[in-house]
């Protein structure tokens, strides 16, 4: 299975598990990623006891869903990141690289809470769309 079908399906499973919820529903729209930072604030608040493996695994899929909302409004295509051992989306080729690290701040916005703002963050990956400068924005 290719990198971007794995991407998919992850996000997809993220979604079909979320919107089981009445409270919640992701919908791959740039809003939506308001929902899902109310849905990591509440693994914010289970932190201390989730596992490691719990953590990897919401934030595998989590960020897969960010990756998603950003390819479908933006574009982009999916490469293995060696150093995090995780996928990235890189946008903006040939004239620029923006390189969207999603899973790792997932991780970060489960482990630290608010102040690691998915929204916000996303709001930086669009800004240095819109200035056509490379970045990597984790």
């Amino acid at each position: 299975m290719d990198l971007l079908t794995q991407i998919i399906d992850f996000a997809n499973s993220f979604v079909a598990l979320t919107n089981e919820r009445a409270d919640s529903k992701l919908d791959f729209s740039v809003e939506s990623l308001h929902v899902l930072d109310e849905i990591l604030d509440e693994a914010h608040q289970w932190v201390g006891r989730l596992s490691n493996k719990e953590i990897e695994c919401l934030a595998t899929e989590a960020g897969c869903y960010i990756f998603e909302v950003a390819r479908k409004h933006f574009g982009g295509e999916y490469r293995w990141f060696d150093r995090f051992d995780q996928p990235i989306l890189i946008t903006g080729q040939p004239e620029f690289e923006v390189a969207l690290h999603a899973v790792e701040k997932v991780k970060m916005r489960i482990n630290n809470g608010k102040v690691d703002s998915i929204p916000f963050f996303f709001d930086g990956y669009t800004l240095a769309l819109n200035r056509k400068k490379s970045a990597l924005i984790v």
